[in-house]
């Protein structure tokens, strides 16, 4: 079945029994070839106990539950950005994890990894780049983490793109966590290193735009919760 004949499948309604059963075996075997890629991409153990109800401390997270729920109504994703340690990624987990109890496959991943796990693909016996770059573009529930780590060159900004452009025109749910914002992920940016200054583009427009389409933006504005 085409890619996206397997999403419509997955995701289309049918009050059915037989249906049911079908869609979650569809789930599995969904599931199950994102787990033989990405076998060491599960949610880490770190964050395996985190949930929403983590979330309810109006002085670090004001209007965090109603964005949730909004992004849940308006089928759109999540862009999670601001402060080191704030909770983006248990958010995101948290967030996944409900997913997945409602039967949905997901795949949390931190985005310099996803990158390397492509390069390396080239060369090793494993699963090929279409292969995994197919299963980031197709899954119904991805979690990118820390998105803008990643070194910025022409090829990174290629890969993310065809991932997240796939995602924006299947409307697939993605949900991303990140120290910057927006802007600082779309335009240009002169940083200091070595004897001159530098420019450098991280994600640049085209990915940055779908994202603000596809996704609810909030900004974690708390203390790091790794010091307390």
């Amino acid at each position: 079945m085409p890619n996206g004949q397997r999403e419509l499948w997955l995701n289309r309604p049918c009050p059915s029994r037989i249906c049911l059963a079908g869609r979650r075996i569809t789930t599995e075997r969904e599931q199950a070839r994102v787990n033989s890629i990405f076998a060491r991409s599960a949610i880490p153990p770190r964050y395996q106990d985190v949930r929403l109800s983590d979330f309810d401390d109006p002085r670090y997270y004001a209007g965090l539950g109603g964005a949730v729920l909004r992004a849940r109504a308006e089928a759109k994703g999540l862009f999670l950005w601001g402060n080191v340690g704030a909770g983006k990624t248990s958010l995101a987990v948290a967030v996944l994890k409900e997913r997945l109890a409602e039967g949905k496959a997901g795949l949390f991943i931190e985005t310099p990894d996803l990158l390397d796990r492509i390069r390396r693909s080239y060369g090793d016996d494993g699963p090929n780049a279409d292969e995994v770059i197919d299963a980031a573009r197709t899954v119904p529930v991805l979690v990118l983490d820390d998105l803008g780590v990643e070194v910025p060159n022409d090829w990174t900004r290629e890969k993310l793109y065809q991932i997240i452009n796939a995602r924006y025109s299947w409307e697939l749910e993605t949900i991303c966590t990140t120290n910057l914002p927006p802007s600082r992920l779309a335009n240009p940016e002169t940083v200091a290193g070595g004897r001159y200054p530098r420019t450098i583009l991280r994600l640049g427009d085209r990915s940055t735009s779908r994202l603000m389409a596809m996704c609810l933006v909030y900004e974690f504005t708390g203390p790091d919760r790794r010091q307390g």
